[in-house]
């Protein structure tokens, strides 16, 4: 290394005294209100930090506006004078990768007919009693997630086949989670779920009279 050259910048996790991210590799969930600190053990000190992107002169880099996995840069300048010479500017720089993990967001549902043919359903599917279905959800996360569904018969991949079809009418739920594994929080559980109404056509009603 040149001893001209300040030293290369770590990364810490919270604060300058937080702990220090050691391989310059975190994990987060989108949205975490953390944030990460750029320091430089130098003499003299590093008067200023620059993150690619960013034009302010800050130490700390709030995470919570990172949706995806980003990779950023932290510069660190310091100022060195010798006794007789002049003023020297000097930097060096790290990068720190982001992983950026996402909880399940806006359930899906699509009704499946035929051989390949399939429907967008947002509130209400209608279909003929005793008429076989498959109906899926989906959601869109990081890592994928595994779906439950209220209601009906249903694999970990969000498809339900619903090879006698229905006879009555009635109301079913996909709840969709996964579990995303952070660097300083450890394993966060995401979830959401949405609700679908499932209309049978053709079903006698008998009424009292």
């Amino acid at each position: 290394m040149n001893e001209n050259q300040p030293r290369l910048p770590s990364f810490k996790y919270g604060a300058t005294t937080g702990p220090v991210i050691s391989d310059n590799h975190i994990a987060i969930v989108r949205g975490d209100g953390a944030s990460v600190a750029c320091e430089v053990d130098a003499n003299p000190a590093s008067h200023t930090y620059i993150w690619s992107g960013l034009q302010t002169n800050s130490q700390l880099l709030s995470l919570s506006s990172f949706h995806v996995n980003t990779t950023v840069q932290c510069t660190a300048y310091s100022t060195m004078t010798e006794t007789n010479g002049s003023p020297i500017i000097r930097s060096n720089s790290s990068t720190l990768l982001i992983d950026v993990w996402r909880p399940p967001h806006g359930v899906t549902f699509r009704y499946h007919y035929g051989i390949s043919g399939s429907l967008s359903i947002t509130e209400e599917l209608k279909v003929l009693a005793s008429e076989a279905f498959w109906l899926s959800c989906t959601a869109d996360s990081s890592p994928p997630s595994t779906y439950t569904w209220s209601g009906l018969p249903f694999s970990r991949t969000g498809i339900s086949n619903v090879t006698g079809g229905l006879t009555t009418s009635q109301s079913v739920s996909c709840l969709a989670e996964n579990y995303m594994q952070t660097t300083y929080k450890g394993t966060v559980r995401g979830n959401t779920s949405s609700a679908l109404h499932i209309d049978v056509l053709g079903v006698e009603k008998c009424y009292m009279i």
